[in-house]
Formats: C-alpha cells, structure tokens, sequence
C-alpha cells in the first residue's frame, strides 16, 4: 500500500530520500521539497491529490532517480505539482494511464534525462514548461479543453525517444503554445500532429530546428503537408538561432588526462599525478581512480584540476598504472566521460628497483644447550642485510666460516651488538635489568664494568629473567 502524506510536509536540505513504496499527496496537503535534496524513487510513483513543491534553485538543485510523477486520477481531488531547479533522471514524468489527470503542473528551469511519459491528458488549469531541457527522453504528447492551457516554451530538446519532441492530440481550446524552443536534434520530428486525430492542431512560433536549412525544418514538422490524415497544417515560425532565454545543452561528454612529473621511480621516490579534466566536474573522487603498483594519497583539486601523490608498492617489483575508466565522472549536464580507453586515461610509472647490502660484527648470545650447557657469547661473526627497496630480501650471519640464515637461528639467539652498540633487542633487556641505564652504551658499559668481566655480566643481563633469549 502507497504511504499517504495527509498534512504539510518538508524533506529539508540535504536528505537523501530512499523510497520503497508509493507516495500519495492527499489534497489539502503540500509536501515540500529543498533544495540540495536527493530522492531516490527505486522506480516508486509520487501520485498528486494536493500539491508538490520543488524548490531547488540555480546552484542548488534537486535530484531525483527513477522516480514517477502521476496527477490526480479524481475530478475532486486537483493535484498541482511545482517543479524549479530539478534534475531528473530515468522514471516517468506523467505517463499514459488510461484514465486521466486531474490538476496542473509548472516545471520550470529543470533537466531531464532517461525520462518518460509526458502524456499531457487535459490539464484542468493553465500548466507551463519553460526554460528546461529534455536528454534522450519522451517528447511532450499535448491534449488541451477548457481552461487548460498548457505553455512550452524555452526548452531544448536533444535526442528524443520519442518519433516527435512535441505532438498535439487535442487542441479544443487553441491551448497549445509552442514558443522560443530549441529543437536541437535534426534527424527526428521536431512538431508533429496525431495522425487521424480530428482535433489536433499546432501553432508554433519563433522556434530554433538546430538548423538554417528549410529543407531539415520541414523533415522536422509532420502534418498535412505529409499526408492528408493529419488534421491541419501546423503554423509556425522559425529563428536562425536558439533564444537567449532558452538553456544551451552539452551532450559532449567530459574528458581526462592523466601526468606525472616522473615516469620512473626508485624506492623512497614519489610523483605528483595531475589529473586534468576537459571541464569541470563535482563528483570526480579519488575512487574514480584506478592504481596499480603503488598508492595515491593527499587527492585534491577541484572544477577541472586534480592531483594525488603517486607512492610505489614496498617489496614488488610490479610497475605502477594509474587510470580512470569510463561513466565515473560527469560534467555539469551529467555527460558521464567515455575516453576511458584513451591513451593519455592510462599513466605507466617504471619501478626502478634499488637494491642495498649493509655489513656489520655481531656479537650475540647463544641460547644454553645450543652450544654447550650454558649459554654462550659469540663475538665476530659477519652479518650481511640485503634491503630491495627498502624491504629485508636477504638476511645471513657467518661464523666459523659456516653461513647461517638469520631466521634460523634467531629463535637461538640474543642479538648484544651491532657495530660495537647494544642492539634494540638487547637494551630492553638491559632496561628491564636496570632501568637506569636505558642510555648506557656499549662502550660505556666496558668502562663501567671492565673489559674482563663485560661478557659474563652481559650473559647475565640477559638471562636475570630465566631466559636467555628474548
């Protein structure tokens, strides 16, 4: 069952609406909507007996995804819906339903894309739609009696789905106006008449056809100058150009390429990625980017301009690609970008890989029973540290003339220096001993305790706590 909005009702600033069932307006009651408000319709009717209102406005609009907009279907019940700075995308907008509408509509200043519907059945009061444009969706089906006039003026349509961007089925009242439009897709019917509709007529004044030439205007108004089962001869005027008050349309999608200031990087190194756009956009993010062999961080920028520092991946040797793929980003008119497969979408960053080796004397202490009952120092043994970009890729100690991989044995040995300087390992063991002499070196500890007695006290340092290891 539809939820029924009965009393005055706003959906504020900045809320995301997630319908989940049918919206009915009741009459009496006006559901308001903010600008800045986002509603998902999930393919959900918003049915009007009262009134809507969009208030979106020229930097804040509304939008709505898959929604569908329905008047009353009760002469008692007169819907009115308002709509100002809207972008609507996929959904219905007043669509076919077998038994009428009852109310008026005014659109005004909005965008609509993916939409259908548009059956405009008698509105019953004067119902205008002025200064939108209309993307890849139904064209306007007119039927006018009465007092209900219904006023088209000062939109672009582009791409209609439709065989014709504005058709007249009924004119009883002569209430069909057709003025100041720009009909920018030149291969399809731009004004057209019902076929075998008595009563339909068309006048329209002073509209652009996307082109000078009399020839394409005239493929583009479909009357009884086609066939005499048309009703009339559409009267119209044209310009050589759109009228300033109607919204130019960029159906031109937006592009990206993608620089460096390196192309190649050793360990430690990082580049600058630039990120530049072909107009601006407000919703190209970080997660629009695709990386490989490496990180982005520190993603910025704004309008047409972006940058994120580029890191390589620690301990690969994989190269670094950093691209973005088409339909994750739009332009101000919701193009979404199609350049994906570009060259300059795809930056390649060569990993150089740097390799180091360290050489040090170790002296450590050897676990008791490994060499003997007791727990043994060892000193002079060569250790050698191979680091491929930065990362430990090799790790060995000689003694005896023996060659031991370190993590061998390192759960056999306490580690006391490193270059004649007690090791991390072994000075927590000399902090737990002796807190004191958590500063104390090496060579300060000879000093401080004798060259002939400095192993034995340092075997027992690190075997107070029982364990001669760790």
């Amino acid at each position: 069952m539809p939820t029924i909005i009965t009393q005055n009702t706003t959906w504020k600033k900045g809320e995301v609406i997630n319908m989940t069932t049918d919206f009915q307006i009741a009459s009496g009651a006006t559901l308001t909507i903010e600008a800045g408000t986002t509603i998902n319709g999930n393919g959900n009717s918003l049915t009007v007996f009262g009134s809507v209102n969009f208030q979106g406005n020229a930097t804040s609009h509304i939008t709505t995804n898959n929604l569908n907009f329905s008047l009353s279907s009760n002469s008692n019940q007169v819907g009115n819906i308002q709509l100002d700075y809207v972008d609507l995308n996929n959904g219905n907008f007043l669509a076919a339903n077998g038994y009428g509408m009852y109310g008026k509509f005014d659109i005004t200043n909005s965008n609509f894309v993916s939409v259908g519907g548009f059956y405009i059945w008698y509105p019953t009061s004067p119902s205008t739609f002025v200064g939108n444009t209309f993307y890849k969706s139904s064209g306007l089906s007119i039927g006018t009696s009465g007092t209900g006039t219904v006023l088209v003026k000062n939109n672009s349509f582009v791409e209609q789905t439709t065989s014709y961007a504005v058709e007249s089925w009924a004119n009883y009242n002569s209430g069909i106006q057709v003025v100041n439009n720009s009909f920018l897709t030149t291969n399809k019917v731009a004004l057209a008449l019902r076929d075998k509709y008595d009563s339909a007529r068309l006048s329209a004044t002073d509209n652009y056809f996307g082109t000078t030439d009399l020839s394409t205007i005239n493929s583009m108004i479909l009357d009884q100058t086609d066939s005499l089962t048309f009703a009339s001869i559409i009267s119209t005027s044209n310009t050589n150009k759109p009228s300033t008050s109607t919204p130019t349309f960029d159906s031109t999608p937006p592009t990206i390429a993608i620089s460096s200031t390196k192309t190649s990087l050793a360990f430690a190194q990082t580049a600058i990625i630039t990120f530049t756009l072909s107009e601006a956009s407000t919703n190209f993010t970080e997660s629009d980017v695709s990386v490989k062999g490496g990180k982005l961080s520190n993603f910025n920028g704004s309008g047409s301009l972006y940058t994120a520092t580029f890191t390589p991946e620690l301990g690969s040797s994989n190269n670094g690609v950093v691209s973005v793929a088409s339909s994750v980003f739009s332009d101000a008119s919701g193009n979404l970008n199609s350049d994906g497969s570009e060259i300059n979408n795809t930056l390649n960053i060569t990993k150089i890989i740097t390799t180091t080796t360290e050489k040090q004397t170790l002296s450590v202490i050897v676990e008791k029973g490994v060499l003997g009952s007791s727990a043994t120092l060892l000193k002079g043994l060569a250790e050698m540290i191979t680091y491929t970009d930065g990362v430990t890729t090799k790790h060995t100690v000689e003694y005896s003339g023996l060659t031991f991989d370190y993590s061998a044995i390192d759960s056999l040995i306490t580690t006391v220096t490193r270059g004649e300087e007690f090791t991390t390992e072994f000075r927590r063991e000399l902090t737990d001993f002796a807190p004191t002499s958590i500063n104390l070196s090496y060579k300060d500890a000879v000093l401080l305790i004798g060259l002939t007695n400095i192993d034995a006290t340092l075997i027992a340092i690190a075997g107070a706590d029982g364990n001669f290891i760790g």
